[in-house]
């Protein structure tokens, strides 16, 4: 048989259940830690002050550690069921001061709070805030001060009360399990974040031995490469030697030769002896004075470049965490509408790396490293054959295009100049490594990525060098790998650097900022600056990222367009009359799309 429920809860009862343990008060403003306990904001908030600048506070109860965000208490999460009891609490002290709660049952309040005697109480005034008894409440409905007030009977009060207490049930249940389903979902994310770390940490280890493993491989060869060096030396040397020690063993016969003619008074035998030592000291004379290279007998090493200095400015990788969706992010514009048309598509679905826009309307597409495509009235009209690889494409001041080709090998790289009919015109430089993206300031120098070498060539219009944009002031590169770039008005320059970064530089090339996309595998290829003062990024997983001339995100493009969504940008241009925006995706499709503003 199950437990008869208790007919009430007394006031008292419930208010120490919900007082805070460490001020002996009723919560306020409840706020829940990490291991379920509950207290004051005001008395975590002492316990944080007293802490600081520690950006974790301690439970007093279960000394589990809470981490609390930028050290804002009122950032922790508020216990929504404590405060929906204490709501629950003060309403029903409200209707009745001296009565205890009532939870089944219609037992009353024995006290009349208008005549102030213990009599049956079975009406209450819910202006007067005031339980009545029958005598009493014949007046109070007569009186005309009070008669228009709402006064309710026991029953009804329990029925209310009962109705209510089921609503706050039910609110309560809900927050129950949103509470628990936000719970799971922050473990599953733990969990996910301790694979997600475990599995980077393998990573950078692999990556770190595969490093150590490298130069290991590079040391041993140079060591037996002298080695091999000092034997070859050492052998030549004991060459030497021993011709030495023969010779002096010769002058020593010759010597004792010399003595022996010298005692004789023999001219006969002091005639031949003298002949004998006289062959003895020119062959003598004549291997021992030979030339002596053991003074250039020498070793150095000569290293490509500092050892010190490539691994200072390399780097084995970056850590980038982001947010693997993009549903939650903000869009750009917010007070406008973007419409969209398909231009053209490539024949074969060619992706597009460089896309330029002439005053005839035509518009000339690098697409697939392969071909260089010129598209007039949506018609691909003609393909220009001479160009081997072409990347990056861009309208000159002087009405001509400039196209970066990469050729067929590294080094093969060269810059040239068509005219605005597409035809080849000249070779402005060659022997570039890896040229990819291209740009053209307010002066009319040329700004040429090359992302083999990791550096920026900026050179006249006629193709001389003036500057080679690669280490930074403390002797660092400057890019992991540079692709694309642009220019704006004012000469500052925009590079997007191995996929990942978005880097900004003054007129002086010095960085002033750097963007990292926040959404996890992001890969950033073309940029461009528009006339509004904001920079298109072309990200070729997420969509096309806005962003102020600051380097602050701005939020995603909108989409759709008309129906038409936009996936995996890749290139960029404004159209000839700078009215929209053209874009180039992975899949050999040219877009133009236009932002129309809303009141």
């Amino acid at each position: 048989m199950a437990t008869a429920s208790p007919s009430h809860v007394s006031k008292e009862k419930l208010t120490d259940e919900l007082s805070c343990s460490l001020c002996l008060e009723c919560y306020k403003q409840p706020k829940v830690l990490q291991c379920q306990h509950t207290f004051c904001l005001p008395c975590l908030q002492r316990l944080m002050d007293a802490s600081f600048p520690s950006m974790q506070i301690t439970c007093p109860l279960c000394r589990e550690q809470t981490f609390v965000p930028n050290g804002n208490i009122e950032a922790l999460k508020t216990n929504y069921i404590v405060e929906s009891l204490l709501t629950f609490m003060a309403q029903c002290t409200s209707m009745g001061g001296h009565s205890d709660l009532e939870w089944s049952g219609q037992t009353v309040a024995k006290y009349c709070q208008l005549c102030q005697e213990e009599r049956e109480t079975d009406i209450f005034c819910d202006d007067c805030k005031m339980w009545l008894c029958k005598s009493c409440s014949v007046p109070h409905n007569r009186l005309p001060a009070t008669k228009s007030h709402r006064t309710m009977a026991v029953a009804d009060i329990v029925t209310k009360a009962k109705d209510k207490l089921k609503v706050v049930e039910k609110e309560m249940q809900g927050l129950e399990e949103a509470i628990e389903e936000q719970h799971q979902k922050v473990l599953m994310n733990q969990e996910f974040l301790s694979q997600q770390a475990g599995k980077v940490a393998s990573q950078i280890e692999a990556s770190w031995r595969k490093a150590v493993d490298i130069i290991t491989e590079k040391k041993v060869a140079l060591m037996q490469d002298i080695a091999l060096s000092v034997s070859q030396i050492d052998a030549k040397q004991q060459s030497k030697i021993t011709l030495l020690q023969e010779n002096a063993q010769r002058i020593k016969e010759g010597l004792s030769f010399v003595k022996d003619v010298r005692k004789s008074s023999d001219a006969h035998h002091i005639t031949n002896m003298f002949g004998h030592v006289e062959a003895v000291r020119q062959t003598v004379s004549h291997d021992s004075l030979a030339e002596d290279d053991f003074e250039k007998c020498q070793i150095e090493f000569h290293a490509v470049e500092p050892l010190s200095q490539a691994i200072s400015s390399s780097s084995l990788g970056h850590i980038l965490c982001g947010k693997s969706s993009v549903d939650d992010s903000p869009v750009y514009p917010d007070n406008a509408v973007t419409v969209g048309e398909l231009v053209h598509r490539l024949a074969y679905g060619y992706y597009i790396t460089g896309i330029a826009s002439a005053y005839d309307g035509s518009i000339f597409v690098a697409s697939n490293c392969n071909s260089l495509k010129k598209i007039k009235k949506s018609i691909c009209e003609e393909e220009i054959y001479h160009v081997v690889k072409p990347w990056g494409v861009v309208k000159a001041p002087s009405s001509e295009l400039i196209l970066t080709d990469c050729g067929k090998s590294l080094g093969g790289g060269s810059v040239n100049i068509l005219d605005l009919e597409g035809k080849f015109a000249r070779v402005i430089a060659n022997g570039l490594s890896l040229p990819r993206g291209v740009a053209v300031d307010s002066h009319g120098r040329i700004h040429v990525c090359d992302e083999n070498d990791r550096c920026v060539y900026v050179m006249t219009p006629e193709g001389r060098i003036v500057a080679i944009i690669k280490y930074s002031w403390d002797g660092k590169f400057l890019f992991e790998a540079p692709r694309f770039i642009t220019i704006n008005k004012y000469d500052y320059i925009f590079i997007s650097d191995g996929g990942k970064f978005v880097k900004m530089f003054d007129s002086n090339f010095q960085l002033k900022w750097t963007y990292k996309s926040p959404f996890a595998r992001a890969e950033f290829w073309d940029i461009l600056t528009a006339d509004v003062g904001v920079l298109y990024v072309a990200d070729w997983n997420h969509g096309i990222h806005i962003l102020s001339e600051e380097g602050e995100f701005l939020g995603l493009l909108k989409q759709p367009f008309n129906d038409i969504v936009v996936k995996e940008p890749t290139a960029f241009c404004l159209n000839f009359n700078r009215s929209s925006l053209l874009v180039g995706t992975s899949n050999g499709e040219v877009f133009a799309l236009d932002t129309v503003e809303t009141e």
